[in-house]
């Protein structure tokens, strides 16, 4: 995913349950810094993003080699590829978004745009301030907005987002029902403010860099690592309205997903949760040493049963 022109992150559908309790800071120890996807014993799907010191398990690298997927775009891309179609229908209903989609926020973030676009498109450097002459700078048409949600008139419109874009990612995510409400990745600015002028797109928002809020409104559990030391607890960051489940997904991806399972936990009912206590896990530097979910620390991780080994 590419860098945002802007990003507006302002509490769009911020129905949390976060973990209060304090955790001590313990000094830190490395950075894996990663995201990775886990099974419940519902069968329901969380998003758990590592940042510098959370454990990851062993079962995540063969994910990544099966599939590279480390990311909600990946996730996507792959159900998109497995069904031959870019279109992917989410549980969230569309009706639940609306309200927080306006055409006057829309139309502010693409003036907001253009007008970036064009400093930034006329501005050139010479020696005396110490920079070179020769950067070459993206045309306006090559400037884009990113983690869209879209109203649109109607699904004839969905074709036309993609037009002329053959670097955009392989999927946009629909959301059920009526109206009709989409999820993008990115898209060119222009291309956005030619379909307002057309009517096509009514309304809209910018949310900027997907991650959170917005992993939870296509129906993950979303948990974080928050702690400086190494490694503790992931914190439960946002919980879904209508999860998303492993039946839900394609085949191959269900395999896939189902081999990184906390098959004796529920991620409605767990706000923080520690790996190493269920599976074995890839710490910075192989370190033993690790914070359980209550807060204990321990020097070596636990024995484990030939399942849980990876």
């Amino acid at each position: 995913m590419g860098i945002a022109l802007f990003s507006v992150c302002n509490g769009m559908m911020t129905v949390y349950a976060e973990f209060t309790e304090s955790m001590p800071n313990y000094p830190a120890a490395h950075s894996m810094d990663t995201e990775w996807f886990a099974l419940d014993a519902e069968g329901k799907i969380a998003l758990f993003d590592s940042d510098e010191g959370g454990a990851v398990p062993r079962s995540n690298q063969k994910i990544w080699q099966a599939a590279r997927i480390d990311s909600v775009d990946m996730f996507f891309s792959e159900i998109a590829k497995a069904q031959a179609n870019p279109l992917v229908y989410v549980k969230t209903p569309s009706t639940s978004l609306v309200d927080a989609l306006t055409f006057k926020t829309l139309q502010t973030q693409i003036d907001e745009a253009v007008n970036l676009a064009g400093q930034i498109c006329g501005t050139r450097y010479g020696p005396e301030r110490g920079q070179v002459t020769h950067l070459t700078w993206p045309t306006l048409e090559q400037y884009e907005l990113y983690s869209l949600l879209l109203l649109l008139e109607s699904e004839r419109v969905i074709p036309l987002l993609r037009s002329g874009q053959e670097n955009l990612d392989n999927y946009i995510v629909r959301f059920t029902g009526e109206p009709v409400v989409v999820y993008m990745d990115r898209c060119q600015v222009l291309t956005i403010q030619k379909l307002v002028n057309r009517g096509m797109i009514l309304a809209g928002k910018a949310l900027g860099i997907a991650n959170y809020p917005s992993a939870t409104l296509f129906g993950f559990y979303c948990y974080n690592y928050s702690s400086f030391g190494a490694p503790a607890p992931y914190s439960r960051k946002g919980e879904p309205l209508f999860p998303i489940c492993l039946e839900d997904l394609p085949e191959h991806l269900q395999d896939l997903i189902s081999w990184t399972w906390f098959d004796d936990l529920k991620f409605s009912q767990c706000s923080v949760i520690q790996p190493i206590e269920h599976m074995k896990c890839s710490t910075w530097r192989n370190s033993k040493w690790w914070i359980d979910s209550h807060g204990r620390e321990h020097k070596q991780h636990p024995p484990y049963k030939s399942h849980q080994i990876m």
